[in-house]
């Protein structure tokens, strides 16, 4: 379902943040001496301003085209922008100059980028993406988009014999390209129509297929069976992946309660398969994994950012991130780091030089003055870590807002001393990266965003609508060094 934002002010919090940082693990992360980078909840003030640059920002467009629907997602591919998600079609421009090449003839022909991998091949794109019970690798050609299927490789469900309401029981695979391999993995979802209450654990492996034909190359079982697998990450010669089990079992084709959660970090050799090393479980769920150096750096849904040394697994930090609003009839809840966990990419944790960004989830109890169908939730908020040490730097408050579910803050990239993130269905934000306080503000932007080679690819409407014309737009960054280097009135 595609969340909607109300369109509410901005509420002002006058009082600053205090961040407190309790700590667990190996080695105990600490805020340095000089104490923290905060910055407070953004005030009406302090965006008004970063709006008015980022209106003047988005005035310097290189290109725009518009589109009646605004992709979900969008990707830099070779020199293809392509704006894709399903149930919308796709549309592949160029990516100097914003001409459409072709759009597709229906809907969800990529998929989305939770499940699916692109790459350029030699005469257009190559997409891997789940099917009904199969992965399957697409080509798209160049100019026209005409799609090809080069392969299927059936994915069979965990339990196809069982009894009705276990044999609906799937498995949607989550794939990545890794050279002339694809390694794919999964997550358990109920086919039985709507949503099932709680994850299942089942049968699950992570296995290598043939890029050019689908064959199998290896596969790894899985011990103890898995809900969710993160979308692997393969670099140098591994495949990290995260494994939880934290759902519900079944046992003699009886569905056998909750058990707490637990999850566990796997490291494979790219070229067979076999187990590098394992994490011991933890009492939590882990997120898709990002390297930095010799670091293999994950989030937990308590709020835990964990560090790995990337060729032992020997865990080297773990540091537990807490934020407290200190004003009148205002409390600030910890709501985990990002939820329960989510198909996302592993840019969840985005490795900034020295340092890691790691978006928060807060919901903010405002004694009633919230309606009773939404939440007020602080929106964009994220920590920054020193990634050697583990210690906390800093914080940036984000946005408090009316809304029902809060959506996902992704970072898109970084640009000189400028952090650019996307609150998804609400705003771009341009961040100081030093002092952590906001400077741009692109409001009703859509949900596809992306930063490639300093140019800033995204879709805004000119109100916060659904019939108001969407316009993708390219800003190279180069516009936004010029920008600070002038007064921009609001």
């Amino acid at each position: 379902m595609k969340l909607r934002i109300r369109n509410v002010p901005i509420l002002a919090i006058a009082t600053a943040i205090t961040l407190a940082t309790s700590l667990t693990g190996k080695t105990r992360g600490e805020a340095p001496a000089g104490g923290l980078v905060m910055s407070p909840v953004v005030d009406e003030a302090t965006q008004t301003k970063a709006t008015a640059k980022g209106a003047a920002l988005l005035a310097k467009a290189k290109w725009s085209t518009a589109q009646e629907k605004p992709p979900y997602e969008m990707a830099a591919v070779g020199q293809t922008l392509l704006g894709y998600g399903a149930p919308y079609k796709t549309v592949a421009l160029d990516l100097q100059t914003g001409q459409i090449q072709w759009t597709s003839k229906s809907d969800g022909q990529v998929g989305n980028v939770a499940t699916s991998a692109l790459a350029p091949s030699d005469n257009g794109l190559e997409v891997v993406q789940p099917g009904s019970g199969e992965l399957l690798l697409k080509r798209l050609a160049n100019g026209t988009g005409e799609e090809s299927i080069v392969w299927h490789y059936p994915i069979e469900r965990p339990y196809p014999n069982a009894k009705p309401g276990i044999k609906e029981i799937d498995i949607t695979p989550h794939a990545t390209f890794a050279g002339e391999q694809v390694i794919a993995d999964g997550e358990s979802w109920w086919r039985g129509g709507g949503s099932p209450s709680v994850p299942y654990v089942v049968p699950m492996s992570i296995r290598s297929l043939d890029r050019k034909t689908g064959a199998q190359q290896w596969a790894t079982k899985v011990d103890g069976g898995a809900a969710y697998i993160s979308q692997p990450l393969a670099v140098a010669g591994k495949v990290y992946v995260t494994v939880d089990q934290s759902g519900a079992a079944i046992v003699n084709e009886s569905i056998q309660p909750m058990k707490s959660p637990k999850s566990y970090v796997v490291a494979l050799d790219v070229k067979d398969g076999k187990v590098v090393w394992s994490t011991p479980p933890i009492a939590t769920r882990q997120f898709a994994p990002v390297i930095a150096g010799q670091l293999l750096l994950t989030g937990t849904d308590k709020g835990d950012v964990v560090a790995y040394d990337a060729q032992t697994g020997k865990e080297k930090w773990r540091t537990s991130l807490s934020a407290d609003v200190k004003s009148v009839g205002t409390a600030l809840e910890t709501q985990a780091l990002y939820g329960p966990i989510l198909p996302r990419p592993a840019n969840l944790l985005f490795v900034d030089k020295d340092q890691l960004l790691v978006p928060m989830r807060l919901r903010q109890d405002l004694s009633g003055l919230a309606a009773a169908t939404n939440k007020t939730w602080i929106l964009g908020a994220f920590a920054t870590v020193d990634i050697q040490s583990g210690r906390q730097t800093g914080y940036f408050g984000g946005f408090s807002q009316v809304v029902m579910y809060p959506p996902d803050t992704t970072v898109l990239g970084v640009h000189g001393d400028t952090i650019f993130a996307t609150v998804r269905n609400w705003c771009i934000m341009g961040i100081n990266r030093k002092t952590l306080r906001l400077e741009c503000f692109i409001p009703f932007v859509g949900p596809g965003a992306t930063l490639s080679n300093d140019v800033l690819y995204l879709t805004a409407k000119s109100s916060n609508t659904d019939r108001a014309l969407a316009k993708i737009y390219a800003l190279p960054l180069a516009a936004w060094d010029e920008l600070n280097g002038q007064s921009v009135k609001p």
